[in-house]
């Protein structure tokens, strides 16, 4: 009976890697995917969308630093099967908080759709584009955006 637990360690590396990548590539995408949508659906709310970017990489630089520290410390006292439980609820709850932000976000779309339909003469206002400045923060901070009248 070939043992599950142990039946790769005598492959290939390349093999293993293989393998590794297949099995953990999925969770990875389906998991970061949050911060994009997150990013987008906050930027969508307002005028300054790019002052909420700034905002959001550093709550999820905070949360990275806070989270490892918070994962090891509970997974000492009470084990790793209750961190898994807490990130499942926090995935949850990103989940949640994604779905109602993106429900303001398609309401303010539905008007500004119609209202740039016009009347179909053509003769609709054209208003001038804000210009945008953006900036790089610090060497692996994300993006930092700065708009000027």
């Amino acid at each position: 009976m070939i043992n599950a637990k142990t039946s790769l360690l005598t492959t290939a590396l390349g093999v293993r890697v293989i393998v590794a990548f297949l099995v953990l590539a999925p969770l990875g995408m389906l998991l970061g995917i949050f911060m994009p949508l997150g990013l987008g659906a906050v930027s969508a709310l307002t005028d300054h969308g790019e002052e909420y970017v700034a905002w959001g990489w550093a709550v999820n630089g905070f949360a990275s630093v806070i989270g490892s520290v918070l994962t090891t410390i509970v997974a000492m006292m009470f084990g790793f099967n209750v961190v898994l439980a807490l990130a499942m609820v926090t995935y949850l709850l990103a989940l949640v908080a994604l779905r109602r932000l993106q429900r303001p976000v398609a309401a303010a779309i539905a008007p500004e759709a119609e209202a740039d339909a016009g009347d179909g003469t053509g003769d609709e206002a054209v208003e001038p584009a804000e210009e945008v400045a953006v900036g790089a923060g610090p060497a692996g901070a994300g993006p930092v955006g700065a708009t000027t009248p």
